[in-house]
């Protein structure tokens, strides 16, 4: 099976879904029919369905539910929110939750499950076009199936490195590129 056969939701439908679902969409990495979001700002969904031609759900536990990985993108004041609710819900097994809201551990979600695989995640702003660099941190239960295709989908916004979840911010913070404008003082 390939990633254009899997099904991908975005919990959150701003900046950071519209740059992966842009990306992956242009570098035809899935469907675009595979990938889904949930926002309640409906403005948000719709301009990414207009632009990239994705699915919407009525909310997140829809989106949840049609696929295979979760992307939760949202401010991280909202994480808990969204775990409580995926926690009211049960959380379907099998599936793997990518985490791109900065500063939350994978240990946020611990009390969704114990065997649930977790990806924490955070790129750069050059991924925005393809070059930049995203630290990812991966728990234990994250099969080598979800892995690779983990690898691929943000293979599509440049580079990746595989780090122990302690290092993922000092990983972002020397990618920046504010620490090279520092360098350079």
């Amino acid at each position: 099976m390939s990633l254009k056969e899997r099904s991908i939701a975005f919990i959150g439908a701003g900046h950071i879904t519209e740059m992966i679902v842009s990306r992956l969409t242009k570098m035809d990495h899935t469907d675009p029919e595979r990938l889904i979001a949930a926002d309640p700002v409906r403005e948000k969904l719709e301009k990414l369905r207009e632009q990239h031609g994705i699915s919407t759900a009525k909310d997140n536990l829809e989106a949840v539910n049609a696929a295979d990985f979760v992307f939760v993108n949202v401010m991280p004041n909202i994480v808990r929110e969204v775990v409580e609710e995926f926690k009211a819900a049960g959380f379907p097994g099998g599936k793997a939750i990518i985490s791109v809201a900065g500063g939350i551990p994978i240990a946020a979600y611990d009390e969704l499950g114990g065997q649930l695989a977790i990806v924490r995640a955070l790129p750069n702003p050059p991924s925005q076009v393809g070059k930049g660099i995203a630290a990812l941190a991966f728990n234990p239960h994250v099969t080598e199936d979800q892995k690779k295709y983990i690898l691929e989908l943000f293979a599509c916004l440049g580079d990746h490195v595989v780090v122990r979840e302690e290092f993922v911010n000092a990983v972002m913070a020397l990618s920046s590129p504010a620490i090279t404008y520092m360098f350079f003082l």
